[in-house]
């Protein structure tokens, strides 16, 4: 017997929807079959379609749910549900974003949940999740103030709770098993339940209230964090946390990135909106592929020109959108050749220019203004074949 291959439904909004959905009604094949549904849709009946394993419903209202033996994920997306009622009991994922779901009591008897994403249901009442067979939960938006109906979930590996007025993480603390971990958007002060959170790779917390990372000192398998937009001044609890990758400190107060000295392995590196001054302690991170420190206080780029990601002009044009000061900029292009591509930032720098390159006559036109305004110190154009496509600026 061939082996039947199940097709998820996908759904677009269609006014021919309905047509589409009667003409193919039959039309199974190998368990496959793509529908299109549409809100003009009501009362759907799946009867027919025993054997499909991915279910997508979006805006349709009045959705019958039959025995689906095959189905394993199901998402009911903006049907303006009520209740849980007849849901298949071997799905293993379900959906249920943008609803007006109170009541999550009748997750209780499916055994096959794993994940679950509740978003936008702004009325929920968490104390009805009984199902600790979860493992991932997704609450965005839920208008929740408290973790406490979740508390005895612990076989959860992934948690994200985005855009909430959660302040007390008290009632995770015993999650165990998390390793990624969204918690941005919410009213959090006190990361101290998260200390004993020892398999965490991933830990999004940006756009609360914390000033202290004190908790996250003995998070040795973190490689991914993000605090930007909080109270941070002090990053010290960092210091030995040398296997972050990714590690976004934007919108801050920082002055010092000493601590940072021995992350060596780093690729993503935030800083912008920081108080800083010295980028030396940044000088080992050679495996650095993005790095932002656009709006602070640097006085001194060349302890980090060495690094490679200083030799790719993406990178390059990066850094001149980031608004370094004329001198630093400067600095980038008596080692690089920098490139610039707005006769804006050319303008602004006027007083440190005295001779400019471009790769193309035709680019002379785009210097008009700028040679207009520019001062004595411009001494000449000099028209040259370029290595990179754009404009370039040289200091004489």
């Amino acid at each position: 017997m061939e082996q039947q291959q199940h097709q998820e439904f996908i759904n677009y909004h269609d006014p021919y929807t309905a047509a589409r959905v009667q003409r193919h009604q039959n039309d199974v094949k190998n368990g496959e079959l793509i529908v299109w549904f549409d809100s003009t849709l009501q009362n759907l009946d799946f009867t027919k379609h025993l054997n499909i394993s991915k279910l997508i419903v979006d805006h349709c209202d009045n959705v019958i749910l039959s025995p689906l033996p095959y189905i394993t994920e199901l998402f009911l997306i903006s049907c303006n549900l009520t209740t849980l009622n007849n849901l298949p009991l071997n799905i293993v994922s379900l959906d249920i974003t943008n609803n007006k779901i109170v009541n999550l009591s009748a997750l209780s008897q499916i055994k096959t949940l794993k994940k679950l994403y509740i978003d936008g249901n702004k009325n929920l009442n968490l104390n009805t999740l009984n199902n600790n067979n979860i493992t991932e939960l997704q609450m965005n938006a839920i208008q929740s103030e408290s973790l406490e109906g979740i508390s005895q979930n612990t076989n959860l590996t992934k948690l994200i709770f985005n855009y909430n007025q959660i302040s007390d993480l008290e009632p995770i603390k015993n999650m165990n098993k998390l390793n990624i971990l969204w918690a941005s958007s919410n009213q959090i002060v006190n990361m101290l339940p998260l200390k004993q959170l020892r398999q965490l790779k991933e830990l999004l917390i940006n756009n609360n209230k914390i000033e202290d990372l004190s908790s996250l000192k003995d998070l040795k398998m973190l490689e991914k964090l993000v605090l930007s937009s909080n109270e941070i001044i002090n990053i010290e609890p960092l210091r030995k946390m040398n296997q972050l990758l990714i590690l976004d400190l934007g919108g801050n107060k920082i002055t010092d990135l000493e601590p940072l000295r021995e992350l060596v392995h780093m690729q993503e590196l935030g800083l912008n909106f920081n108080r800083i001054i010295n980028v030396k302690p940044l000088e080992k991170m050679i495996q650095l592929k993005s790095l932002n420190l656009y709006n602070n206080y640097i006085q001194n780029i060349n302890p980090i020109l060495h690094l490679k990601i200083f030799e790719n002009p993406n990178t390059l044009i990066l850094v001149r959108e980031q608004k370094l000061p004329d001198h630093l900029l400067i600095q980038l292009n008596k080692k690089y050749d920098a490139i610039y591509a707005s006769t804006r930032f050319l303008i602004n720098m006027k007083n440190n220019i005295t001779q400019i390159k471009i790769n193309k006559t035709g680019a002379i036109n785009q210097l008009r203004i700028f040679v207009q305004q520019a001062e004595n110190k411009l001494i000449s154009f000099v028209n040259i074949s370029a290595t990179f496509f754009g404009m370039y600026v040289a200091d004489q």
